[in-house]
Parts: C-alpha cells; sequence; structure tokens
C-alpha cells in the first residue's frame, strides 16, 4: 500500500497529479493511475481488517483457547485471591509464574484477543477466581482491527465495570498498550488509548495504570530493538522485565495480609498511579504487624485464630487447603469458607495443600 507521509493534489506539469512519498522519494504522478493503485493495494488489507474485527467478536474464534483453561482449572487447583494476568498474547508470552515467584499467579492470556473477548468471558476467566488483584493488557489489537480510541476506551470501560459489579474492591491495573516497530501508523491512536485510559483512572483508587510503554523507547523515541522479538511486536526476556520491573510493588501481596482498599492505597503509596489522593490519606496506610502466636488478627468482620487455636480451612470452590494462619485463609470469606479440624481430615476431602503454608 502507498505509504502517503505527504498526499495531496495539484495541477503541474499540464495535468492533475500527486505528489507523495514512497520509500523515502518524492514521486509525482497521474492522479488516476495513483487512485487504482491505492485501491488495488488497500482492497486485500481491508477485507482483512473487517475479517479480523468480526472474528474477535465471534465467541467460536476462542472457544478452544477459554476450554483448555477451563480443563486445566477442572484437573488443577488454582490458587485462592491470587493476581491475574489477563488479556492478549504479551499477557500469554509473559512467564509471570517466573516474574513474580511468591505470589499465587494465574495467567489467562489468549493472543489476539480484543477487551471487547475479555468482556465476552469474563465469568469464565476473571470472576470465577475473584482474584485479590488484576494485571490487565489489550487494546493492541483492537487498534489494529480498526477500533477507534473511544471505543477502545468504551470496551475497557465494560470490563472494569463487568469486574468491580462482582468484585467492587478488586484493583485493576492497566499496562499501557506498548510500542512497536511493525504497528509503527498505529502509534498515535494507541497512544491517545494510553491517554484515555490513564485519564479515567484518575478519580478511582481501584483503577490502575502502568506506563509499559515510555521505557521501551530509545533515545530516538522509537521502540528499542533490544527489547522485542524478531517479529519487532512482542517482547524477548529483557522487555518483560521492564514491565516486572514497573510492577514490583505488586510484590507486597506475597508479604502482607491486606484486605484489597489498604492493598490500593499502599500500592499509590509505592508509587503506582496516576491518582490525585491526599497525602493524610496515604500516611494512615501502613504495613500490617505479624500476629504473634495465641492472638486473633482481625480481617474485616472477620477473625482469625493465632498459632494456638491452628486448624485447616478451605474455599467451597477450591481445591487446596491452608492452615488458619496462612495469609491466603485469611482471605477466604465466613459463607464460602469450610473448616477441618485437622490435616488429615482436609486431605482426606481430596484436597491438596497450600504450598505457602503447607510446603
Amino acid at each position: 500500500m502507498i505509504a502517503a507521509e505527504v498526499f495531496f493534489a495539484y495541477h503541474g506539469f499540464g495535468k492533475r497529479v500527486i505528489r507523495f512519498i514512497w520509500k523515502g522519494r518524492i514521486m509525482h504522478r497521474s492522479i488516476w493511475i495513483v487512485l487504482v493503485l491505492y485501491l488495488l493495494a488497500g482492497l486485500p488489507a481491508t477485507i482483512l481488517q473487517a475479517q479480523t474485527a468480526t472474528d474477535a467478536q465471534t465467541p467460536s474464534r476462542w472457544a478452544k483457547d477459554i476450554r483448555a483453561f477451563e480443563a486445566w482449572d477442572a484437573k488443577n487447583s488454582f490458587p485462592a485471591d491470587a493476581v491475574l494476568f489477563v488479556g492478549s498474547s504479551s499477557i500469554r508470552m509473559w512467564p509471570t509464574q517466573k516474574s513474580f515467584p511468591n505470589l499465587p499467579v494465574i495467567n489467562r492470556g489468549f493472543g489476539g484477543s480484543q477487551i471487547s473477548d475479555a468482556n465476552q468471558f469474563a465469568k469464565r476467566i476473571v470472576l470465577k477466581y475473584a482474584p485479590r488483584l488484576i494485571v490487565f493488557y489489550a487494546g493492541e489489537n483492537d487498534i489494529a482491527a480498526g477500533k477507534s480510541p473511544e471505543q477502545v476506551l468504551k470496551d475497557y470501560r465494560a470490563f472494569v465495570k463487568i469486574v468491580h459489579d462482582a468484585l467492587p474492591r478488586t484493583p485493576i491495573i492497566y499496562m499501557a498498550i506498548k510500542p512497536s516497530r511493525s504497528l509503527r501508523p498505529l502509534w498515535p491512536k494507541m497512544d491517545k488509548v494510553n491517554s484515555l485510559i490513564r485519564q479515567f483512572c484518575v478519580n478511582d483508587t481501584r483503577r490502575f495504570f502502568v506506563d509499559g510503554a515510555g521505557p521501551l523507547l530509545g533515545e530516538d523515541g522509537e521502540p528499542d530493538y533490544k527489547f522485542y522479538l524478531d517479529d519487532k511486536l512482542h517482547l524477548n526476556a529483557d522487555g518483560y522485565n521492564i514491565w516486572t520491573k514497573l510492577l514490583d510493588p505488586i510484590r507486597l501481596i506475597g508479604e502482607l495480609n491486606l484486605e484489597e482498599t489498604s492493598l490500593a492505597l499502599l500500592l499509590i503509596k509505592k508509587g503506582m498511579g496516576p491518582h490525585t489522593v491526599s497525602q493524610e490519606r496515604l500516611d494512615k496506610v501502613t504495613s500490617p504487624k505479624k500476629a504473634e502466636p495465641g492472638t486473633v488478627r482481625k480481617t474485616g468482620n472477620s477473625e482469625t485464630p493465632g498459632a494456638n487455636d491452628l486448624f485447616w480451612v478451605a474455599s467451597k470452590s477450591s481445591k487446596v487447603f491452608h492452615k488458619s494462619t496462612c495469609r491466603f485463609a485469611a482471605r477466604i470469606s465466613e459463607k464460602n469458607k469450610v473448616t477441618f479440624a485437622n490435616r488429615d481430615k482436609a486431605a482426606q476431602t481430596g484436597r491438596r495443600p497450600c504450598k505457602t503454608c503447607n510446603p
């Protein structure tokens, strides 16, 4: 297709011509010749773009991926109160278990997906896990399929609503759409998406925006090759290391027993944003002290016995059981909690011990 950085018609050489840039050279051609070439070159891309947009909205396109997730869940246990990574191929290819070894992590990335696809399957790949925190990346494929930045924002707002209607206190981190040389012509629209979503996150401490785009740029303002695979689109190990460092504050989840509201404020205090929160409010957020043996640690309206009152618990929907003193046990609601007098009785139900408190 003609890459017209300068594209306008004027009268010259005794006839109407078009001047444009083609592979770095200024060219002059008859307007009719250029128009025919442009249409011929653009038609397949237009058809492909339309097909991509249609496919993205067809649930059957992702049926195999979603069934694979569900099949894995049926045969394996998934951690309670996990950090859920969800989105397109940039999530799927992120070695999240390796990047965050101290966190209970679930990765539900499916390549080529758009935000609307995550909305379509939210009940099956998001809400069922009741995650403690969500890290979300999508929007790249949306723009490539022809959606406007405003539509992408609308789709993301819908995703946030779906999550917060069911899990009202769960923080959601949106990773900014990354720049890539393979999609360079679309970057202005992608950059606008980032700006719109960043602004959307400002007034709600449950919504986070992390700029994972800027650190990937070189001194020339273009995507730095050293962070990308040969396809100039997806990140390599060095690129994912950049993203992992940006999310370093979420490691607090593996160290502290915080309910979601305090967690969100603590992340803001650690520099994650882009919120405007009073320093007075942030100063009230302190790291909780570890419970002493025999004491009772309060979590919301429930109480968790200390070490002298040890027993075992599990979520009704989970295949993993925990010591009552485990930080994950404190996250299970009383309504959804199953209690066992000893470890053997918990194991007899077919559940497996938590790797954190029962190594």
